[in-house]
């Protein structure tokens, strides 16, 4: 048996953006996430793996609070010292991590807009969690394919949107033809080899309560179930979510 563990959406926040006076403040009042807390959390999480001791790490997206390079970095640093307990970590972008125009450091009574991470720096900043190792990526998106053991394959999957500047990070969620074929291709590839294949994302693939593509669309991605579809009929036994 292979032993994963997951989380998702855990918006880090580096205190070293502010953590105290007015601003601050404001922007904790008016987020319904711990913020002031990720840390803490973050730390403790590093603990409780440790203590659970899986084989796997999965990390579905919404590593940040906003997509703040220092956040970032400091992610990457404890999810270092999970993979030094000997785990293997696997991430993929959530809505708030690439190019968020809500990047700020606070002080006092101000906010200040800080660096905002692209697409390229993601892979390269999270290159030990997945990228540099991947069988396959995804030339449109950060999804890429990873062997977890022989005969077990993670396809994890860049559901985002955004574009090539700040502040082009969208809630909502979807597949562009271009990866959707790529998915197929990879789907296909499994089938030929006889691999079975999980698969992780951070846009929700069915309903968490009734109507709630109607109500809070943006949670799920988009055409939902034609994505089910190609991952059922490529034969995905699992799909790993956050958002």
């Amino acid at each position: 048996a292979t032993r994963l563990l997951g989380f998702s959406d855990p918006h880090y926040y580096a205190p070293t953006l502010g953590t105290a006076g007015p601003a601050f403040a404001g922007a904790v009042a008016a987020d319904r996430k711990l913020i002031a807390e990720s840390d803490a959390i973050l730390r403790a999480l590093v603990d409780l793996v440790a203590a659970d001791a899986p084989a796997f790490v999965l990390v579905p997206g919404d590593l940040t609070k906003d997509g703040e390079r220092q956040s970032h970095e400091a992610m990457a640093a404890y999810l270092r010292q999970v993979e030094a307990q000997g785990r293997q970590v696997l991430v993929v972008p959530g809505n708030h991590d690439v190019q968020n125009g809500d990047a700020s450091s606070y002080a006092d009574d101000t906010v200040t807009p800080v660096d905002a991470i692209s697409a390229n720096d993601f892979a390269g900043l999270y290159q030990d969690f997945g990228y540099r190792d991947a069988l396959a990526r995804d030339p449109a998106s950060l999804s890429y394919l990873a062997e977890l053991v022989p005969g077990l394959w993670l396809l994890a999957l860049d559901s985002c949107i955004y574009g090539d500047t700040r502040g082009s990070s969208a809630t909502s969620g979807r597949f562009t033809d271009q990866t959707k074929a790529w998915i197929k291709a990879q789907l296909d590839r499994a089938a030929r080899y006889r691999v079975r294949v999980l698969a992780m994302m951070h846009h929700g693939l069915v309903e968490h309560f009734g109507s709630q593509g109607l109500i809070f669309p943006e949670y799920l991605v988009a055409e939902r179930d034609a994505v089910g579809a190609l991952l059922i009929d490529g034969g995905v036994g699992a799909v790993f979510t956050g958002h």
